[in-house]
């Protein structure tokens, strides 16, 4: 299964480029305009929705610094930001420029005249006027078709567009909002109502997307709604999204008037589809290789591990068979001789790096134990391993124990102790308990997260907990699918996983003991954010590529359009 995060990028790069193209087409209609008539503020708004629609491709490139820490574009990103400014104050420049053209009042004697029945003039005139008293108030302040208000709301907009900061975005959207409800409402415009709704959610966007300023919070319960695909992320990509589609549809119905215009836009979607469909269909190819790849080297890893485990049990027997191979030992063990025993074996635990010695007489009873001298006398008959080696079979395995604090997992071996006749006349047991210290070479050699089980309790781990430096040991594993194919089915689990906040890319394989039952897992892991870093820079490329390229199509698609266009006619 891909990463979420990788899914919610490519829609972000196809829902910026949705957008990009609706406000491209609309500048395109304006331009139309523009060149039949050469005004100001036809000119402003053309300009305006071409800068908005490069600005929100630029956008769209951007892939979030939590693929790469930081991105190409990092240093640029206040390029995209400005471009999207510049664009929204044009365009209220280029709105503000143009009269307003209000819906005349008629008095109640112009619409007796006009025939219309008494008494419903003074209703109508009145209900003109409660439909909003701003609108009568705007019309009360301008000067012949108001020159007056339009110069000052352009010089307002040009001082907005030279002090862009990320929080004036939604103020600058707002002002276009705003224009156009005026326009749509207050005068005769009424087919701009739709651009009207679009920039509703284009400000609504604006302003969700202002939570990407609460990202250096310390908190982590803001930072979890405000982060790059967090609540917020999602909602702002939807607002965007919806304003794109609204827009999208108004506008489509003005282009196709004109034959040209129509093959130009039909052809300028058709080259976005294939870029998004190819930008996408790549970038999904590659992160599952770059995946499949990670889950591989995990498993790999996890079979170095394993390994390692086996080379540490290796060593415990080799303790085991040279204690068991002392005649000094011997001789103490069938004289049941404990303080002897002790002398021997002071210091075998540290110097063969062990952490347990038992050495039971022929009837299982412990005459020494080396970790606890003081605790001898009992009966270990129960332990499968002593009794094998009773009958003169030395066996090794890893076993699964409740410890003081939490579980434990020991690898032990066991063997027959002889004497020079040849007679079995006790066993030793050696036993190396799995800690933390264990995993730690295999982390300083691979740069993994590693984690070993007892059962399904985690006793070792290179993994901390949330303040930060203890470990995060004697954690339970409570996913009962990893659970049921690793400790019940005796099989190898490989998936996404969550710990610690963190996402990771996960092998879990099981541990056997003497008799190849699984009595606890190991656990190979690498934050699924390295996985994302790894393809986050072709992904990145890839955009900046399709954008680059959809760019350099226009001019030849609006060339083709025409050649087409001049043949049809």
């Amino acid at each position: 299964m891909l990463p979420l995060e990788f899914i919610l990028t490519d829609a972000h790069f196809a829902i910026g480029m949705l957008a990009a193209l609706a406000c491209f087409a609309t500048c395109w209609l304006y331009l139309d305009a523009w060149v039949g008539l050469r005004n100001w503020k036809d000119f402003f708004k053309w300009v305006g929705y071409a800068v908005l629609a490069l600005g929100l491709m630029l956008t769209a490139a951007e892939v979030e610094p939590v693929f790469l820490g930081r991105t190409t574009l990092s240093d640029f990103q206040w390029v995209s930001l400005l471009l999207r400014s510049i664009g929204y104050a044009v365009l209220a420049i280029g709105l503000a420029l143009d009269p307003l053209q209000p819906v005349p009042v008629h008095t109640p004697e112009e619409l007796a005249q006009a025939g219309v029945l008494p008494g419903t003039g003074d209703m109508l005139a009145e209900k003109q006027k409660k439909k909003s008293f701003f609108a009568v108030f705007l019309r009360r302040k301008q000067k012949p078709a108001g020159k007056k208000e339009d110069k000052t709301q352009s010089a307002s907009g040009l001082a907005v567009g030279f002090g862009i900061t990320r929080v004036a975005m939604p103020l600058l959207a707002g002002s276009v909002l705003f224009l156009y409800w005026r326009r749509a409402n207050e005068g005769l415009e009424r087919h701009l109502k739709p651009v009207m709704w679009a920039f509703v959610w284009f400000t609504a966007f604006e302003l969700v997307d202002l939570a990407a300023l609460g990202r250096g919070t310390d908190d982590p319960r803001v930072y979890a709604i405000v982060a790059p695909f967090g609540p917020f992320w999602i909602l702002a990509h939807g607002l965007l999204a919806v304003g794109a589609v609204v827009l999208g549809v108004w506008v489509w119905q003005y282009l196709t008037k004109r034959l040209q215009t129509q093959l130009f836009i039909v052809l300028t979607t058709a080259c976005l589809v294939i870029f998004l469909v190819t930008t996408v269909s790549f970038t999904f190819l590659l992160m599952a290789r770059v995946q499949d790849q990670a889950f591989g080297s995990l498993k790999t890893t996890a079979k170095v591990l394993d390994t390692a485990i086996a080379g540490q049990e290796a060593q415990t027997d080799a303790a085991a068979q040279i204690v068991a191979g002392d005649s000094a030992v011997a001789a103490a063990v069938a004289a049941h001789d404990h303080a002897k025993l002790v002398q021997l074996e002071s210091d075998f635990l540290t110097t063969k790096h062990q952490t347990s010695l038992v050495i039971t007489s022929d009837s299982a009873q412990v005459l020494l134990r080396a970790e606890d001298p003081a605790s001898w006398g009992d009966s270990v008959s129960s332990d499968s391993l002593v009794a094998r080696a009773l009958v003169g079979k030395a066996q090794h395995g890893l076993a699964s124990a409740d410890g003081a604090l939490a579980q434990r997992l020991t690898m032990r071996s066991a063997a027959p102790i002889r004497n020079s006749a040849g007679l079995i006349v006790g066993t030793v047991t050696v036993g190396f308990t799995v800690d933390s210290a264990f995993v730690d070479g295999l982390r300083k050699s691979t740069g993994l997260s590693a984690s070993i089980y007892s059962g399904s309790v985690r006793v070792a781990t290179t993994l901390v907990a949330a303040d930060g430096r203890s470990r995060s040991v004697g954690v339970k594993e409570t996913n009962t699918s990893i659970t049921d194919m690793v400790l019940t089915h005796n099989k190898t689990w490989n998936g996404l996983i969550s710990s610690g906040g963190q996402s990771y890319l996960a092998v879990y394989a099981p541990l056997r003991d003497a008799d190849n039952s699984p009595v606890g897992m190991l656990f190979i892991g690498e934050p699924q954010v390295l996985l994302l870093q790894a393809a986050g820079r072709s992904i990145e490329l890839t955009f900046l590529i399709a954008v680059g390229l959809l760019v350099l199509s226009i001019w030849p698609v609006h060339l083709i359009s025409k050649s087409l266009a001049s043949q049809l006619h």
